[in-house]
């Protein structure tokens, strides 16, 4: 698809920082012992053979 327009990437690309403050101003840590739970979700989805998300 980049290929096909490039023209529209450049603009999208251009365009996504405009967002950053919205993001930065909404964005919230969670707490601690929710990130653990987390990252043990990740590491038990990156070694399961129930599905692989290959792109």
């Amino acid at each position: 698809m980049l290929d096909a327009h490039p023209s529209l990437a450049v603009v999208a690309a251009l365009d996504a920082p405009r967002g950053l403050p919205w993001v930065r101003a909404e964005r919230r840590r969670v707490p601690a012992r929710v990130e653990a739970r987390l990252v043990s979700l990740e590491e038990s989805q990156a070694t399961s053979r129930a599905r692989r998300y290959i792109s």
